[in-house]
């Protein structure tokens, strides 16, 4: 250990603020208006990549609007459709007293039959004697005649809801229309030249291709406008440059996507695995070496992975970082202190070993509850949730087990639960050495990242620096599950722990 070092808070200095002494008002400043307090300017150069990251990230979204506007349109059009069948029939209308002496005359009759002939078959006159013929109380049917060019040659055309209402209403009109006709025109005579049928289908055949096509324009529509409205008000941390703009704390690195098809069928998610992109496995392993550059010139031991949210990856971050210090050679110990949603860790634990919650609680001991994960690496994990955390992790024995490990291992690594929401990070902090804080890009609002840094600064413990998961590199990859230990479903949206509130603000 050199002069420098000599002094623990040396150390943190240099990695705190490098290049300037300690000043823990700087270290935790933050920029108001990169943290929200104002709203950026608009810029396409940023937008365009804000839409797509969005899209990519609610793409499901879209799928699910498309998927309901579709059978929402082709159920309301199934329910609401009614079918409409058309009769219709051609004929000759001659008055017969009319003269017939010249060309003019018959066409003067003819334009005069146009003008009166669909006023008569809309006549109420007209609709009673049909309702007589038929014994009906009302005519639900609509009667159009369209007269042919300049003669007396029309087609009435009745449209109605059965096949056989249609025909009966046109026939009863045609049989009926002469007794109107005389009081208007004269005595008429209808010539038919093509008699009525039955129709045999509906002319508005329903078009399920059609509802379809307007049910995904719907879907798509709305999807787009939800995901440009999400783009355009996103307050997360998008960039490294907005981390900068938000807090002085320096980057660790960049942790990529391990790819859902690379998961493989293991529910872990390690550095190692050959199924794992070498980006995530080489993201790890410079995590790791900076971590370890870090704590050895500062002689830190133990370390506190905190973020602010559930679901930003820090189990993830904090498992990898451990069996990455393990695989080094370096003897490491991985703490999952999330007590009041346990089970994190309970793939690596031996099925055998005791709980972490029956040591605080004085029911185990050390040896009891400690499982070896891989060589170099050990757990203790947690089973049985607690509403009592933060007074089970604020007990002397919990520090009695975080320096038994100080002494036992090259590193002891602390999984806690969200700074922003509960205090028991806060608690936690007491026994470590150092920090690092996850934040996963695109995903946690600005406000919540400075709410979880300013809660753990009331502690003396340091920050070594952020990673940022769910990072946007090259061939872009970008956080897309967390497999077992990102997930946190059931933490909901910022979740359950919204229930232990008296824990959430000191």
């Amino acid at each position: 250990m050199n002069n420098e070092n000599s002094n623990p808070n040396n150390g943190r200095d240099k990695y705190e603020r490098p290049g300037a002494e300690f000043d823990r008002s700087e270290q935790y400043s933050v920029n108001e208006t990169g943290s929200g307090a104002a709203v950026n300017e608009f810029s396409l150069k940023k937008f365009i990549p804000d839409f797509f990251n969005t899209f990519k990230r609610m793409y499901l979204i879209l799928v699910v609007l498309v998927a309901v506007s579709v059978l929402a349109i082709v159920l309301y059009a199934k329910i609401a459709y009614q079918p409409k069948f058309r009769s219709s029939s051609t004929f000759t209308v001659n008055v017969e007293n009319a003269s017939k002496s010249s060309a003019a005359s018959s066409v003067n009759l003819a334009k005069q039959l146009s003008n009166t002939l669909p006023y008569i078959l809309k006549s109420d006159a007209l609709n009673n004697l049909i309702q007589q013929d038929l014994g009906l109380s009302r005519v639900d049917s609509s009667i159009k005649a369209e007269a042919i060019g300049e003669t007396n040659l029309f087609t009435i055309t009745v449209e109605s809801g059965t096949p056989q209402m249609a025909y009966n209403v046109l026939k009863s009109a045609i049989a009926n229309y002469p007794k109107v006709a005389d009081f208007v025109i004269g005595s008429t005579k209808l010539s038919l030249i093509s008699a009525p049928n039955i129709p045999e289908s509906p002319v508005n055949g329903l078009s399920y291709k059609r509802q379809i096509l307007i049910g995904l324009a719907i879907g798509l529509a709305l999807g787009f406008v939800v995901i440009t409205v999400t783009a355009l008000f996103n307050n997360s941390v998008r960039s490294s440059d907005d981390i900068k703009s938000l807090l002085n704390i320096r980057s660790l690195g960049n942790i990529p996507d391990i790819g859902r098809r690379r998961r493989g069928t293991g529910k872990t998610i390690e550095f190692a695995n050959p199924n794992i992109s070498k980006d995530f496995s080489d993201s790890v392993r410079l995590l790791r070496s900076r971590v370890e550059r870090i704590c050895s010139e500062n002689d830190y031991r133990v370390i506190l992975v905190a973020s602010s949210m559930p679901g930003e990856g820090k189990t993830t971050v904090a498992t990898n970082l451990a069996m990455a210090l393990a695989h080094e050679g370096k003897r490491t110990a991985l703490i999952d202190c999330d007590i009041r949603k346990p089970s994190s860790l309970a793939a690596f634990a031996d099925e055998n070993s005791r709980d972490i919650i029956e040591y605080l609680k004085g029911s185990a001991n050390v040896e009891e509850i400690i499982s070896l994960a891989a060589e170099n690496l050990i757990i203790i994990n947690s089973r049985e949730p607690s509403d009592a955390a933060a007074e089970l992790l604020g007990t002397e024995r919990m520090r009695m087990l975080v320096e038994d490990l100080r002494n036992a291992a090259d590193y002891v690594i602390i999984d806690t639960p969200p700074s922003s929401i509960i205090a028991d990070a806060i608690v936690l902090s007491e026994y470590a050495d150092c920090m690092i804080y996850v934040i996963r890009q695109d995903y946690t609002r600005k406000n919540r990242i400075v709410d979880g840094i300013t809660h753990l600064s009331t502690s003396s413990t340091p920050f070594i620096g952020y990673v940022l998961n769910n990072a946007y590199v090259s061939g872009g990859y970008g956080y897309g599950g967390y497999g077992k230990y990102g997930r946190y479903g059931r933490y909901g949206s910022y979740g359950s722990y919204g229930r232990y509130g008296s824990y959430g603000r000191r």
